[in-house]
């Protein structure tokens, strides 16, 4: 169903674009070659991927341009292990509403959603694979989405080609009524000026912005499958700090009242 949903887009932006001419362009806008550049690449992008996974684009990109602002590389992995570190003295003090606040007040949904695991008994190994899991999960639909954009991208110059093409074949139709060759020479021109800036402009950039996403939660797995097993299992609340490499140089021996948490 797809399929035929991305080619009617395609046919329907061919066809806009040889019968929106603009005659009477005379700036940076046309309208047959927006139209083209603006749906033609949508189309292909439907052809080669189904509903679920455009959805899923749509989603990851609103949540990387419009979503709550996050910490970004070294502060975010420090404020990640602040939580966790506190998560895991709640936990082995036997503080359940102060662990569950920690939970609440995290940034990174991953330990809001896995978090809980470690409050459970549930063997330390089992908490690492189960964070794995949910991660690989998350990873996979953000490699997806990296995929329909970079498609997009390479895309949108393709068509801007086609555009020419077409334009270049209404000059040569009407190369005896020079009052008609302006409409052809624009789409020749515009839609590859359009595929361009939509590619290097819009779709490489939000792809980049999507898997930056990609890697923050790859770093947050890491650091929280081996933190959150390391709570499960009871061992020192500390070595959450010493293990990412957040301890402090003058904070590197445990004070008394964080070896008996």
């Amino acid at each position: 169903m797809h399929v035929l949903f991305g080619i009617g887009i395609l046919v329907g932006s061919l066809w806009s674009a040889h019968h929106f001419p603009s005659a009477n362009f005379g700036g940076m806008f046309h309208l047959g070659s927006f139209l083209l550049l603006l749906f033609a690449p949508l189309g292909a992008a439907f052809i080669a991927y189904d509903f679920r996974t455009i959805g899923g684009t749509v989603w990851l990109v609103g949540r990387a341009l419009f979503g709550k602002r996050k910490s970004a590389g070294a502060v975010a992995r420090v404020r990640l292990l602040d939580d966790l570190y506190a998560f895991g003295r709640a936990v082995r003090g036997g503080r359940a509403n102060e662990a569950g606040d920690v939970l609440l007040r995290t940034e990174e949904p991953l330990l809001r959603e896995c978090g809980p695991l470690a409050m459970q008994r549930i063997p330390g190994r089992e908490v690492s694979e189960t964070v794995g899991t949910v991660a690989y999960a998350r990873i996979a639909n953000v490699r997806a989405a990296e995929d329909v954009l970079k498609t997009l991208s390479k895309a949108a110059p393709s068509f801007g080609m086609v555009g020419t093409i077409m334009g270049l074949v209404d000059v040569l139709t009407n190369l005896r009524d020079f009052d008609k060759l302006g409409p052809g020479m624009a789409l020749a021109i515009m839609t590859t000026l359009y595929g361009l800036v939509l590619a290097q402009g819009v779709y490489v950039p939000l792809a980049a912005a999507v898997g930056e996403m990609g890697q923050r939660t790859a770093v947050a797995a890491e650091l929280l499958g081996r933190g959150l097993a390391a709570i499960a299992d009871g061992r020192s609340v500390y070595e959450l700090k010493v293990l990412a490499g957040q301890a402090q140089v003058d904070d590197a021996a445990p004070r008394p009242e964080e070896r008996a948490a």
